[in-house]
């Protein structure tokens, strides 16, 4: 068990912490170029595409919690199941020699059943990140298309600063998404 804890959590914290660093980095500078020219573009239009990133915070702290329990429940799982495999095949003959080939089957079979539950509910809440994520930008972009449509209207802005902001805006909330998408791995 402790054996595959280490193996298997080291190799996911070398992975995300590798993936992660990255994007982090590449994330920030997107969202602070990309906010800086929506500033310059349209203070108002700015606010209006900033009002969805407290729905987006909500949502993936409430998502990640719920995955955090159900991630840690699968890795205690897949320790357990790589341990009675570990014993197993170790104790072939004494497992023979006692005739508990059917309790070995079975333990592994429950087992492996509780690492297969805890594995589809994990992977279920984390899939639901992403197109929650997706409906909220969605509402961020309505939002600024109304407010910009106001704004246009009273030829406060023109139509082209209205299609620069919707660009800015998506390349500002592509990082967001990613940074949600890293928290909650």
């Amino acid at each position: 068990d402790m054996m595959s804890r280490v193996t298997n959590d080291i190799d996911n914290v070398s992975s995300s912490i590798s993936q992660s660093t990255t994007q982090l980095m590449g994330g920030v500078i997107t969202i602070t170029g990309s906010f800086i020219m929506m500033l310059i573009l349209s203070p108002i239009l700015t606010v209006a595409a900033c009002i969805t990133i407290p729905f987006m915070y909500l949502l993936t702290k409430m998502i990640a919690k719920r995955t955090r329990v159900l991630f840690r429940e699968q890795q205690k799982h897949l320790g357990k199941l790589n341990g009675h495999i570990e014993e197993t095949v170790s104790g072939t003959l004494i497992i023979k020699a006692f005739n508990r080939e059917n309790q070995v089957v079975e333990t592994f079979e429950e087992i492996n059943g509780k690492l297969f539950e805890s594995g589809r509910k994990a992977q279920i809440w984390s899939g639901y990140l992403m197109p929650l994520m997706n409906a909220i930008n969605n509402l961020g972009l309505a939002a600024i298309a109304i407010v910009g449509g106001i704004l246009a209207v009273n030829e406060a802005v023109t139509i082209g600063v209205i299609a620069s902001f919707v660009s800015y805006s998506r390349q500002f909330t592509r990082p967001l998404n990613d940074l949600a998408n890293i928290f909650n791995l």
